[in-house]
């Protein structure tokens, strides 16, 4: 879902429609909530630069007109390549990526 809003919408947006419905859930399951906004952001940009819509993807276009835009697409699969994997064994195996539990007292 959040990488179909990046199609179209910044992250900020993003953010202020989907963390009210999400958070809730989330917390009552016991989730890591900055674990969770990490993933989200991470694929909030994904959508950013995924065709078909992708903002960063026109951003590149009109910094470099002389670059059609078929190559600019070509040019970033491997990045999306990569976030794909990444993000995909993020949350596959979320336990190598665990940080000791922080302690209330700031230590």
């Amino acid at each position: 879902m959040v990488v179909v809003l990046g199609f179209f919408l910044p992250p900020v947006s993003i953010i202020l429609m989907t963390a009210p419905i999400i958070l809730p859930p989330l917390r009552a399951a016991n989730f890591d909530i900055i674990w969770f906004g990490v993933v989200m952001t991470i694929v909030m940009e994904m959508g950013l630069i995924h065709p078909p819509v992708g903002l960063n993807i026109f951003v590149i276009r009109n910094v470099a007109p002389d670059i059609p835009l078929s190559e600019v697409d070509l040019g970033h699969a491997a990045v999306r390549a990569a976030d794909d994997a990444g993000c995909g064994r993020a949350v596959l195996r979320a336990s190598d990526f665990d940080v000791p539990a922080r302690s209330g007292d700031g230590t």
